[in-house]
């Protein structure tokens, strides 16, 4: 099961290698807050997610070929 995955923001230098852009294969259904979880990510670092364009929560159960969009919260001071 393809899963294109982006990130926008300072999160991506916690992703695999600090990439802004995946593409991950599952052999099954999988949550938002599990793949994070399996791609090493604190869900605590990702404050909205998007799934082909809609706003999801962390519990969304992700299909073949969607596009999961992360954003990290904003920083600054």
């Amino acid at each position: 099961m393809p899963i294109s995955v982006l990130v926008r923001g300072h999160t991506a230098s916690y992703f695999p290698e600090g990439k802004d852009e995946l593409e991950v294969v599952w052999s099954g259904p999988i949550t938002v807050r599990q793949l994070l979880a399996d791609l090493g990510v604190d869900s605590l670092l990702v404050m909205r997610v998007n799934v082909n364009g809609m706003k999801v929560t962390k519990e969304h159960i992700l299909a073949d070929g969607d596009e999961v969009l992360f954003f990290s919260p904003p920083a600054g001071g």
